[in-house]
């Protein structure tokens, strides 16, 4: 970039607003532990005509913008790979409507998925998408990677609660999506285009998000199972008998093994157990769905049954599935992510097959959600590898994927990490057309380029 059009954004923004000199490291990467890339300069606006002048300088100077929630990402697409300017949406974190008439909200996209579930909490109503990153994931990074996480199952992903969007797109427009209606049939529905688009259409700047009522008591339970077909029996014939369940989350031996060791204490049924299977049911004091759980996961060869009705003792049975990120950056000199998604009757077959790629030198660990088929496949990098070894791993993974009838993302999106894969998933003709899409709100490519295709 040339050095003037560092000097004339500087003049026009102010340096509090043009970081070009000790930017915060935190801007040159995300979660995936292999991205790294320092900006040329980050801008920090702190409202949505702010971003839509930013951008008309960078359409006119082509300059390259990569958008920034959170930085929870783990697909490198919050990352300026290839350059540019960092646009992060931290400052914009009001939330600027309470509407319960409509059950809705309207926030700024810098605001933190956690901080929306408690103000709605504290006011008697729930926010369901949950991503793991909920308590420092921003809501315009959810709605960029439809994020989704444990309670897709029942309540969906992060699309089916946008009702309206503010996005300025890379011409300098400011284009409304939507509105406070929760029925839409005129004309093509704009919200779920930009939902998942990655920071390539447009700049999320506003959201109109539905919310629920706060759900019936939660009780949680954690069972341990010889193997990952007794569990998806087991989640088969509870969906069957039509019990509440909110989420249905899996993690292999692998997973188990690595947990163990960073949590420094044994989990139970650890030995002999192949899978443990955490589950959420939401009931009002009904002490027969409890007893037609235990049934059910007695027919399914469970080896025991540990239940939690209390947040503290919730915390604690969760915490082996939510640890599980931690584990293995403790363990691994890198973590090779693959956030994968199959037809939710073949995980079982997905994971067999996984594991005839796993290594000593590259173990691969398996978790995610048995409700929806999102699998989130992990490679560890125990020992330094040839980075041909890590793609022929890669390729194998996908190649499983297809065959099977899955696709290379259920949640995080494909961002650099999972893009030279798509060709493999989809015909020249469906990326030609995603260009065409992308050409008609950013014409100049100039909003995150070299992302997703």
């Amino acid at each position: 970039m040339k050095k003037s059009t560092i000097s004339y954004l500087e003049r026009t923004f102010g340096s509090k607003k043009l970081l070009t000199l000790n930017i915060p490291e935190k801007f040159s990467y995300d979660e995936s532990t292999i991205y790294y890339s320092h900006p040329e300069a980050v801008f920090l606006p702190d409202t949505e005509e702010e971003i839509k002048e930013f951008l008309k300088i960078a359409k006119e100077r082509k300059v390259k913008v990569v958008p920034r929630g959170g930085g929870t990402g783990v697909c490198g697409g919050a990352v300026a790979i290839f350059g540019g300017i960092v646009l992060s949406t931290e400052r914009l974190n009001k939330i600027i409507d309470f509407d319960e008439l409509n059950q809705c909200v309207e926030v700024e996209a810098g605001v933190v998925n956690g901080d929306l579930k408690k103000f709605l909490e504290e006011r008697g109503y729930y926010y369901p998408p949950d991503p793991q990153s909920y308590e420092t994931s921003f809501i315009g990074g959810n709605i960029a990677t439809n994020a989704g996480g444990p309670r897709a199952v029942k309540y969906g992903t992060t699309k089916d609660y946008v009702m309206g969007l503010s996005i300025v797109t890379g011409e300098g427009r400011i284009v409304k999506t939507g509105g406070k209606v929760y029925k839409f049939s005129s004309g093509y529905n704009l919200n779920e285009l930009i939902c998942g688009s990655e920071g390539t259409l447009g700049i999320i700047t506003r959201a109109i998000l539905k919310f629920l009522p706060l759900p019936m008591e939660r009780i949680v339970f954690l069972l341990p199972f010889l193997n990952l077909e007794d569990a998806l029996n087991f989640v088969l014939q509870v969906q069957k008998a039509n019990l509440p369940f909110s989420a249905f989350e899996f993690i292999d031996d692998t997973a188990i093994y690595y947990v163990e060791r960073f949590l420094r204490r044994s989990l139970p049924y650890s030995e002999r157990a192949k899978c443990y299977l955490f589950t959420e049911l939401e009931w009002q004091n009904n002490d027969n769905y409890v007893d037609l759980v235990e049934k059910i996961a007695n027919k399914n060869n469970v080896l025991n049954i540990f239940v939690a009705s209390d947040r503290i003792n919730e915390e604690k049975l969760w915490e082996a599935r939510k640890k599980i990120s931690y584990a293995f950056k403790e363990f691994s000199k890198r973590v090779y992510k693959a956030d994968v998604v199959v037809p939710r009757g073949k995980i079982s077959q997905f994971v067999k097959k996984i594991k005839g790629i796993s290594t000593d030198k590259m173990p691969v660990a398996c978790f995610g959600h048995v409700g929806d088929g999102n699998v989130h496949v992990n490679i560890l990098e125990l020992k330094n590898t040839d980075v041909c070894d890590v793609k022929n791993v890669l390729n194998s993974i996908m190649k499983i994927v297809k065959n099977l009838g899955g696709f290379p993302s259920g949640e995080h999106g494909i961002g650099v990490a999972k893009k030279e894969f798509l060709k493999n998933f989809f015909s020249r003709y469906h990326i030609d057309k995603w260009r065409k899409i992308k050409k008609v709100f950013d014409p100049y490519n100039i909003l995150n380029p070299g992302k997703i295709f």
